[in-house]
């Protein structure tokens, strides 16, 4: 459960995810006013409760599978959890998943004991945020 007040990678995250979905948030790493409005218009338009609160219902709204080929904010996501928050150093925060956010998925999978195939699915996602 993410919430006000919260910072760091799973905020950004938080914050990526958003945009991925058409929500317009900067993914500064801060849980403010903004992200929590950024949060509610989320759980409106997908029918949850607006609380503005990211809990196991909005996150599994949120998350979306991204592969290689893939491009966008959810990919920005997966690449700047895997550098800042995992010390992937290599890794380069580009929104487009290449052969480099690959190979740090499947290292990241392989890492953390999860089916490797380099596919950020739900299970990879789950992973990535509850352990950060």
């Amino acid at each position: 459960v993410v919430s006000r007040g919260a910072r760091g990678e799973r905020v950004v995250t938080i914050q990526y995810l958003l945009q991925q979905n058409g929500i317009n948030v900067r993914a500064d790493g801060v849980y403010g006013a903004l992200t929590t409005q950024a949060v509610k218009s989320f759980q409106r338009r997908h029918g949850l409760n607006a609380s503005g609160v990211v809990s196991s219902s909005t996150w599994n709204r949120l998350i979306v599978t991204v592969r290689r080929g893939d491009r966008g904010s959810a990919v920005r996501a997966v690449q700047h959890s895997l550098k800042f928050a995992y010390g992937f150093r290599f890794m380069r925060v580009t929104g487009f998943f290449n052969h480099e956010t690959w190979l740090g998925v499947r290292a990241f999978q392989r890492g953390s004991n999860l089916h490797v195939n380099g596919v950020v699915y739900k299970n990879t996602w789950k992973t990535i945020v509850v352990f950060e």
